[in-house]
């Protein structure tokens, strides 16, 4: 029996690893995130949804939108799913995938990293995209803050 709960307690700990909960829930906000020459302050998480599940390509005050997601791998990704989109990572992705099929929109692009996301904005001055509260810097300017 003592095996068997050992055995159990290890594949549990390589699920939480793999799916990356609780990785970054623990550690900092999200922060939504723009280039600091995009003239938006501040948007809601409405408006911000709206971007994400592929509803509008503009910003609020009209200007287009390029969208950045993260790496299904980040919990970063699941983290903003769930708080920000009110649904899962895999229902988001068959939005996308519909979109796409349909010839209307493309897959976001997803990078690895905040740093990656904050290089990615430094080239993109009409994108948005999300990192760890905690890496926000002058590079990037926040419009919305997910706690």
């Amino acid at each position: 029996m003592k095996k068997l709960l050992n055995i159990v307690g290890k594949v549990a700990i390589v699920y939480l690893m793999l799916s990356g909960i609780g990785v970054h829930s623990a550690n900092a906000d999200i922060a939504v995130v723009i280039s600091p020459s995009n003239q938006i302050s501040s948007m809601t998480e409405k408006e911000v949804k709206r971007i994400f599940m592929g509803f509008t390509k503009r910003f609020p005050h009209g200007g287009k939108v390029n969208i950045v997601n993260q790496s299904e791998a980040n919990a970063i990704r699941s983290d903003f799913d769930k708080s920000v989109n009110k649904t899962t990572m895999a229902k988001v992705n068959a939005r996308w995938a519909s979109l796409a099929f349909s010839g209307r929109v493309e897959f976001p692009p997803m990078l690895n990293s905040d740093e990656e996301v904050i290089k990615w904005l430094e080239n993109n001055t009409n994108g948005i995209g999300y990192i760890d509260s905690s890496k926000v810097s002058d590079k990037v300017k926040v419009v919305l803050t997910i706690p």
